[in-house]
């Protein structure tokens, strides 16, 4: 089972072009024993601005950490 919790996210605001960074902790639970794995991720989100909407165009990981 895959779980997502305390999600934040950063902005960096341009015209056309922004980035966003966006944290939270992953909870991987194997089913089978019940044992959670727990990471600390960072994505980096790309957006890009058409129209009147903000669109992801890429992502990376740009940080893990073992919580």
């Amino acid at each position: 089972m895959y779980d997502v919790a305390h999600v934040d996210s950063y902005v960096d605001h341009n015209e056309d072009k922004s980035n966003a960074y966006v944290t939270f902790e992953q909870i991987i639970t194997n089913t089978k024993n019940d044992h959670d794995e727990r990471s600390y991720i960072t994505l980096q989100v790309y957006l890009q601005k058409e129209g009147g909407k903000w669109i992801v165009n890429d992502f990376k990981q740009v940080h893990v950490e073992p919580t």
